[in-house]
């Protein structure tokens, strides 16, 4: 048979930077509801026992496939990732480790505004004690304050919720049981 009418696929675009990725799994992409020509895509070692430690978030636009935009390097693998839908410059993500870290990326560092477990505040020095596996911004409605609300979920049970005033703050949501079979 011809191989000419066939349906075939070809790539428009392969955002691909083997000298930071190397060794590292993709384990998130998500776009930028306000600004569509900006992708985030995390990168962790999803491997039981870790080969490479760290982790990253490479933003790539569609004018320039062929190098990331910008580059943040995590100490731990990350393993979900969520652009916020009020504020275009505001992206949460969920680590190997537990943590769920928040970045403005107007802010020219990799270090984020909020880290889960990092402050001095006796009621926020808790993460989640296993992988962080979706990170979720929920509207709340325009009329409330704040507009959105952090949640994460992870292999521990537990559901988060998290707070920004002082810090970023979790009050558990639900707390999920395995059941036997």
């Amino acid at each position: 048979e011809d191989n000419s009418t066939k349906p075939s696929l070809e790539d428009l675009f392969c955002f691909n930077a083997p000298q930071l990725t190397q060794g590292l799994t993709v384990t998130c992409a998500e776009w930028n509801r306000h600004n569509q020509d900006l992708l985030a895509v995390s990168y962790g070692d999803t491997t039981p026992v870790p080969m490479t430690q760290g982790g990253l978030v490479l933003f790539w636009s569609l004018k320039n496939p062929t190098y990331p935009e910008r580059v943040l390097r995590t100490r731990h693998g990350i393993t979900a990732l969520h652009f916020s839908t009020s504020n275009a410059n505001m992206v949460a993500a969920g680590t190997s480790e537990g943590s769920v870290m928040i970045w403005d990326l107007r802010r020219p560092t990799d270090v984020p505004v909020l880290r889960s477990g990092s402050s001095v505040s006796a009621n926020n020095d808790k993460k989640h004690t296993d992988i962080v596996w979706e990170t979720r911004w929920v509207a709340q409605g325009h009329d409330k304050q704040p507009p959105e609300l952090l949640v994460s979920v992870s292999s521990d049970g537990n559901v988060l919720q998290w707070s920004m005033k002082k810090g970023l703050e979790q009050t558990l949501l639900m707390s999920l049981k395995r059941l036997q079979n």
